[in-house]
């Protein structure tokens, strides 16, 4: 059952929802409405809580069109044209309303433990089993693509400390994940200013 949590925060946005076209033009509302469990996420995705709750690693690993609805970066994505902008509204609201904020924050907890890592509410670190998932982040790299969209929408919606705490558990990670070192130099370091100085104070900066 869905929560009814989702009606209250997205009710408003449904009318352009009625028949989950996919082609339609206008997109406004999709995120909350995401975000909400009112709809799913397209391609042939799932409800947010969904996703969240019950997919296994080696669905988050093989299903391509979730992670530009849990965590949109403010671009149409090249991959999956199914999945909207969000608006400046829909990108305020998220900011603010604690119940939106809530489930964008269960999604990111979800995937850093898929990438094998954990928030200990000062950090990030790596998580108990980060061996078997740094090889699988070596072995499918596309989801070095997925960190950066990930680092960017954490920007967008204002989680700019969580970013810069992500950054630095990637930074302490590259011994073990060398073929992320052109990511690292060329997407995760630009995508915060705090970047720089937090890999010379870990000694890992080239």
């Amino acid at each position: 059952t869905r929560p009814s949590v989702s009606h209250t925060h997205a009710r408003e946005h449904t009318v352009v929802h009625s028949d989950m076209d996919p082609g339609r033009a206008d997109r406004s509302g999709d995120i909350v409405c995401f975000f909400g469990n009112v709809i799913p996420s397209l391609p042939r995705g799932d409800y947010a809580d969904r996703i969240i709750g019950h997919w296994s690693d080696a669905s988050l690993e093989a299903h391509h069109g979730y992670i530009q609805w849990l965590f949109p970066n403010g671009a149409a994505s090249r991959f999956n044209s199914d999945a909207p902008v969000p608006s400046v509204f829909e990108v305020a609201l998220i900011r603010t309303d604690a119940t939106l904020r809530k489930t964008y924050l269960r999604g990111l907890w979800r995937i850093l433990l898929f990438w094998g890592f954990h928030s200990t509410g000062q950090r990030i670190v790596r998580s108990s089993n980060w061996r078997a998932r740094f090889e699988n982040l070596a072995a499918h790299t596309h989801n070095y693509l997925r960190i950066t969209r990930v680092l960017s929408s954490l920007s967008l919606f204002g989680f700019q400390k969580l970013r810069a705490m992500f950054i630095q558990a990637l930074c302490e990670s590259m011994w073990e994940l060398p073929s992320a070192a052109s990511a690292m130099r060329d997407y995760w370091l630009p995508a915060s200013k705090m970047a720089v100085s937090v890999c010379k104070q870990i000694g890992r900066a080239s």
